[in-house]
């Protein structure tokens, strides 16, 4: 049985943090096309990946954030990368 539920942890930590960990390398990438150092028009849909990546990261990073504020039981606030009581 632990093996069974260790298993099902693991496969919910993949399906859980796999979205946010291709986007947050595709986004990199994604940003230099859309801006191009040489000024030239990157397309219409070089804005867009770049919003919808930083969208998934953005959603992803506050949904955390409000896990572990409701875990810890008070109002913590982000600051410098630090959890830290509001």
């Amino acid at each position: 049985m632990t093996k069974l539920l260790l298993s099902l942890h693991v496969l919910a930590a993949i399906v859980a943090v796999g979205p946010v960990t291709v986007a947050a390398s595709m986004f990199p990438p994604a940003a230099r096309r859309a801006a191009p150092a040489d000024g030239t028009d990157p397309g219409p849909r070089a804005a867009g990946t770049v919003e919808l990546l930083h969208r998934i990261c953005r959603v992803t990073a506050q949904h955390l954030h409000q896990r572990v504020v409701t875990a810890r039981g008070d109002d913590g606030v982000v600051d410098g990368g630090q959890l830290r009581e509001g």
